[in-house]
């Protein structure tokens, strides 16, 4: 029996955005075809009704939160059974925070996923981002660590690193809550 997550394990997710175009914009071009695969490191380990799976905490989130509310909308409460068994050690990802950064950049500052939609975020923003190409600080940009961490994997899945085209202000170590608290409260996916 799995006790703990390997180190170096990956998640095991299928990743169908990819085949959005919408989601693949800017990430690889039209005439490549996207990874579906996610190399994201596992840090949640379950077993139940949908198999036996590593997955990364983008991943977990969509598998528990997405499936609970499409099967609760059916009227039934089976989605339970998708995590008979649990591992979960997503408090790990702190460990790959920057550490010291005092720039202030993210101080006051929400996710800015889903601006200027129904479905924004509204989680409190710990990394700042601006494409190297741009001089503009208002071409600036503000992710909470969970849309932080699922962008960046959805590019380095694609073979593209994330640093080439962003200057990158990582203040998560600012962030208060756990792991488990801020997926809780997010607002969108």
């Amino acid at each position: 029996m799995i006790t703990k997550i390997p180190e170096g394990q990956s998640c095991q997710a299928f990743d169908p955005m990819m085949f959005l175009p919408e989601k693949t914009f800017n990430i690889i071009s039209s005439d490549q075809f996207p990874n579906t695969s996610c190399v994201a490191p596992a840090y949640v380990y379950i077993e139940g009704a949908h198999g036996k799976k590593f997955l990364c905490d983008f991943h977990y989130y969509y598998e528990l939160n997405m499936t609970r509310d499409s099967w609760v909308k059916n009227g039934t409460d089976a989605w339970e059974k998708i995590q008979e068994y649990i591992i979960d050690e997503r408090e790990k990802i702190k460990e790959t925070f920057a550490k010291n950064v005092t720039t202030g950049f993210t101080i006051g500052k929400e996710c800015e996923i889903g601006s200027g939609t129904r479905y924004k975020c509204n989680s409190e923003a710990f990394v700042r981002m601006k494409k190297k190409s741009s001089n503009s600080e208002t071409d600036a940009f503000f992710y909470c660590n969970f849309h932080f961490r699922k962008n960046y994997y959805r590019y380095y899945s694609n073979g593209v690193v994330y640093e080439d085209i962003y200057d990158i202000i990582d203040e998560r170590y600012r962030m208060t809550t756990t792991i488990a608290e801020e997926s809780s409260s997010l607002g969108c996916v």
